[in-house]
């Protein structure tokens, strides 16, 4: 059973105590038991051991008379089967299945689990203890138990860490815990994977996975209680007991699966997540408007082709240079000048664009630069494999209104670091306006340190 705060983990390990008197101190043929009496006033065995003393006595320790089934009997005098030893003995044991839930009761002291695997980080169980859960390994019924530590102790153990731990057996409130005095560190293994448990099992079919790493499917979430816990249709609420920060999905979320440690706490079973990403949300994916990349649930709504064609997050195919960037300047006689942005649309195809106009144009209002004339995106320049850029500019020159205009060439090489390096090719020209002023364009380039 369960209480509230929690966090440890089991391997499969012998539950061991002190005899309380019983027997001779020696024994005579290997592995001859005897029976013996527990601290608790429980009945236990001991057996002969090779050395000619009698091993501790196997206290608590609950017979299983069907072979091959995980569920041991309700007495330990029952000789049909193997004794259940470790976090079985203790989750199955009749202080545990029939505690009371309104006393805090400690059970049994100095029991040993050797050989269990941390199945959690860390936990927080109030100002003065942490937790972790643990696990005997084998996934079955009562193979799980919170192991509880001062928040002094020195050490952090890990998940998949093995470890041997020995401490009190109590029942907080219900809550079958380990109040650990030491725990030993052994190496570190892969943990198991959460078993599968079918929704709405009765109290007691829930009180034996009490402790363990669970998974259930299609659970909906139909809301909250008053302390912010799930409430689902599955027979148990989502707490907080195995791990922080977790969000509750809203009314009406189906989790494809619900992953956590089965625990009890005040009147109620639940499934305590280690995060939020024990709650697996179904996912309905899409690709409405996209003609690439991920549908928003792992599966693909196409691929894209050419060798500067990429997939934007938008989901379409573009050239993998789309985007603004830097051009260097142009340059005019009489101190006309301005800074460039080569702009690459979606498509390949570039325009110039300067700091005062959609193109580029001095402050004094000399002159503007077009890669695309009239707006007409088949009449720029495209970026396209070999990754050549060239075409033609079409030079307006403005004062008081249009006036002349002339053409001049473009010719540039993108590297495949990303690089262009280009120039203007027939300048300087001279534009005579129709007040006899004129405006010599002397140079002009294409230049900049494209990305990658």
């Amino acid at each position: 059973m369960k209480s509230l705060l929690l966090v440890v983990v089991a391997s499969t390990a012998l539950l061991t105590s002190a005899c309380g008197g019983s027997g001779a101190s020696t024994c005579g043929a290997p592995n001859t038991t005897q029976g013996c009496v527990c601290s608790d006033g429980a009945s236990g065995a001991q057996t002969c051991q090779a050395d000619g003393a009698w091993s501790n006595c196997q206290c608590g320790a609950v017979t299983d008379t069907i072979g091959g089934d995980a569920s041991g009997d309700t007495t330990a005098t029952d000789t049909g089967g193997s004794p259940r030893s470790g976090i079985a003995a203790i989750q199955s044991s009749a202080a545990s299945v029939s505690c009371d839930p309104d006393e805090i009761t400690d059970v049994q002291s100095g029991v040993t689990l050797s050989n269990v695997v941390v199945m959690t980080e860390k936990i927080t169980i109030n100002a003065n203890l942490v937790g972790y859960y643990v696990s005997d390994q084998t996934q079955e019924p009562n193979s799980g138990i919170l192991v509880v530590l001062p928040k002094s102790h020195p050490d952090a153990y890990h998940y998949g860490e093995r470890v041997d731990v020995t401490g009190d057996h109590v029942e907080f409130y219900c809550q079958t815990q380990l109040d650990a005095d030491s725990v030993t560190r052994l190496g570190a293994i892969a943990p198991p994977a959460p078993v599968a448990i079918a929704k709405n099992l009765t109290a007691a079919e829930l009180e034996r996975w009490e402790g363990v790493f669970v998974e259930l499917s299609d659970v909906t979430v139909t809301g909250t209680d008053s302390f912010g816990q799930g409430q689902t249709d599955a027979g148990v609420l989502i707490d907080f007991a195995a791990g922080e920060g977790i969000t509750i999905p809203s009314a009406g979320t189906v989790l494809t699966a619900l992953r956590g440690f089965v625990t009890y706490s005040y009147g109620s079973y639940r499934v305590s997540p280690r995060g939020d990403d024990d709650l697996v949300v179904a996912c309905t994916g899409s690709c409405e408007g996209k003609s690439c990349g991920d549908d928003g649930c792992g599966q693909s709504c196409g691929t894209c082709s050419g060798e500067l064609t990429v997939c934007s997050d938008a989901g379409a195919c573009v050239n993998s240079f789309a985007g603004d960037y830097g051009g260097g300047r142009f340059n005019m006689t009489g101190g006309c000048s301005g800074d460039l942005v080569v702009k690459v649309r979606d498509t390949g195809y570039v325009t110039l664009a300067g700091p005062t106009t959609s193109n580029a144009r001095c402050d004094g209002g000399g002159v503007q630069l077009y890669l695309n004339p009239h707006g007409d995106p088949d009449a720029a320049l495209r970026i396209s494999a070999p990754n050549v850029i060239s075409g033609n500019i079409d030079v307006q020159v403005e004062a008081g209104g249009w006036g002349s205009g002339f053409t001049c060439g473009v010719q540039a090489t993108i590297s495949e670091t990303g690089a262009v390096d280009g120039t203007f090719t027939g300048l300087p020209k001279t534009v005579t306006l129709g007040s006899g002023q004129s405006i010599t364009i002397s140079s002009g380039w294409i230049q900049a340190p494209w990305p990658q």
